[in-house]
């Protein structure tokens, strides 16, 4: 009986000793996980600001096109059926060919990037934030100059 009962209490006091390690890696994993997720997001954010914004879309290429269309005083674009499927386009974009629109596309960027500077000179193509083809970063580039 005695024999019984000590190995009871023994067997308790393990369980809780595992209840008790466990809690404490479990806090300890997660307090780790969140260091790491810190350190990852403090070596990836990048801290620059923007210079110049433009817009160029189905609704138009001019702030005011925009403003129009948030304000409601101007229709929504109208979306086209095409081979792919629904497709909203920039009127002045009319290849089929996906490669060439997005050649044609960086090209009106630098337009109307021009056009909103009003002459100033434009900043070098390094200081710019491409997120696209390398065609089409080459058509950007070619355009500035």
């Amino acid at each position: 009986m005695l024999f019984t009962l000590i190995f009871m209490g023994l067997f308790w006091l393990l369980s809780l000793l595992y209840y008790r390690f466990s809690i404490h890696h479990s806090s300890t994993w997660k307090a780790e996980v969140a260091q790491v997720q810190s350190h990852w997001w403090y070596q990836h954010r990048r801290q620059f600001s923007l210079e110049d914004v433009v817009l160029i879309g189905p609704a138009g290429a001019e702030m005011m096109d925009w403003l129009r269309l948030l304000k409601r005083e101007q229709k929504a674009p109208a979306e086209r059926q095409e081979a792919n499927g629904k497709a909203l386009r920039v009127a002045r974009s009319f290849s089929s060919d996906a490669t060439e629109r997005e050649n044609q596309l960086a090209r009106m960027l630098v337009l109307q990037w021009k056009r909103q500077r009003e002459g100033k000179t434009l900043s070098s193509p390094q200081r710019c934030y491409w997120q696209g083809s390398e065609s089409a970063w080459q058509a950007f580039v070619a355009q500035m100059e």
